[in-house]
């Protein structure tokens, strides 16, 4: 028994001698010290092992432990933290747009001011809508990280009368489509496989008929999330620019009503007036009610034609009634003109049904004509005493025998 425990520590001996070798001084001692508890362990176990001791704790923090008054395992998971917050931060999926209404002195110079804003930013201009001199509208698309920039350049060109802007964060809806794609992609890997080891008709009938719905959620998924990726990648900022309304005036404007016995002679006169001097018939109606014609016109004709439009008009029939708002001039004073017809007239043209005044005379004077030639008649009749028809008379005689003869 005694040898066997010598053996033993003998063993333990020579192999803490031999770890204690390859240390450092201060190690050996740390080793030593080991190797006589664990001799006092053999000794007081009665033959059962002692166990390893646990490694000894660093006997100073490192530096980035002090300073930050955790160890390192704290370290660590605070940059794990961080790191973490701004691969979110950074894949948040953001929809940026908006709108400014800006009033500028020229149109078409603002126009092409805000084109090249886009253009400058790494953008494009989506749409562009300018239909007169006094109004325009441009959509411009530009990069996410340069939307404010876009929006302080654009507001140089004028005088910023309105500004909306806002964002939407579409992570979540994102994160969903991508899910949804990832999920119909491993089905229709399924049913690929499936397909694969088919047998039948009937089986691969079935099969191609879930692969072409999967199929499809596929190709829907995948359109939804590029879209999205679309506009998430490029902010849309939609531009209104008009001119101030004190500089360009405000052209005249109106309404009249006029009756005609040929109606839809005077609103062909009138429509032919106004595209004579390029003006825009915006609507046009006729109709009959209760056997009388009305035609109903609304037109618009350059400012400066307005007046001599409305003598054309007034020529046509007579006025039943007329309104007319006669404008604002322009900043300076002079009446308000533009290069495009914005001078609006409504126009009511009504059937006259009344009689002519050849009408009423004729209407009053046959009849005394007819009573006339009957009252000539009579008295014709009356002097040629043809009336009343005057009785024969009968004349007797006596003959000489005393009978009496008619005669």
């Amino acid at each position: 028994m005694w040898k066997r425990l010598a053996l033993l520590a003998t063993t333990v001996a020579l192999v803490c001698a031999a770890c204690g070798s390859s240390s450092p001084s201060s190690q050996k001692e740390g080793g030593d010290s080991e190797l006589r508890d664990g001799g006092s362990g053999f000794s007081t176990g009665g033959g059962a092992p002692a166990a390893t001791a646990a490694p000894r704790p660093p006997s100073a923090p490192s530096a980035q432990g002090a300073a930050g008054g955790v160890g390192p395992a704290g370290s660590a998971a605070s940059v794990t933290s961080q790191t973490a917050t701004i691969l979110a931060v950074a894949e948040r999926k953001v929809i940026s747009s908006g709108s400014m209404n800006v009033e500028v002195p020229d149109v078409d110079a603002a126009v092409t001011a805000v084109s090249n804003v886009a253009t400058a930013l790494g953008g494009f201009v989506e749409s562009l809508s300018n239909d007169s001199k006094e109004r325009a509208q441009v959509t411009i698309r530009v990069p996410q990280e340069q939307f404010f920039e876009a929006v302080a350049r654009v507001a140089t060109t004028g005088e910023v009368k309105s500004r909306n802007l806002g964002s939407q964060d579409v992570s979540d809806q994102y994160v969903d489509l991508q899910a949804r794609l990832k999920t119909s992609k491993a089905e229709e890997e399924r049913y690929l496989q499936l397909l694969a080891r088919a047998n039948s008709v009937t089986e691969i009938l079935a099969l191609e008929r879930e692969l072409t719905r999967v199929r499809g959620d596929i190709e829907r998924a995948q359109g939804q999330l590029n879209l999205l990726e679309r506009r998430v990648a490029l902010a849309t900022l939609t531009v209104t620019l008009n001119r101030p309304t004190g500089a360009q005036g405000v052209p005249p404007s109106g309404s009249v009503s006029i009756k005609t016995r040929d109606v839809a002679g005077a609103a062909a006169t009138i429509k032919g007036y106004v595209a004579g001097k390029k003006g825009v018939v915006d609507s046009s109606t006729y109709q009959v009610n209760q056997d009388r014609a009305q035609a109903s016109l609304a037109v618009r004709m350059l400012p400066q034609d307005f007046a001599t439009t409305m003598q054309t008009v007034e020529s046509s029939g007579e006025v039943l009634n007329k309104s007319l708002n006669e404008g604002k001039p322009t900043a300076d004073g002079s009446a308000p003109t533009a290069k495009d017809p914005n001078a609006a007239l409504n126009i009511t043209i009504t059937e006259d049904t009344s009689l002519p005044w050849w009408g009423v005379v004729l209407a009053v004077v046959i009849p005394l004509l007819v009573l006339a030639l009957f009252i000539g008649a009579v008295y014709q009749i009356i002097q040629r005493g043809w009336w009343p028809p005057k009785r024969r008379s009968r004349v007797v005689a006596t003959s000489a025998e005393g009978e009496a003869k008619p005669h």
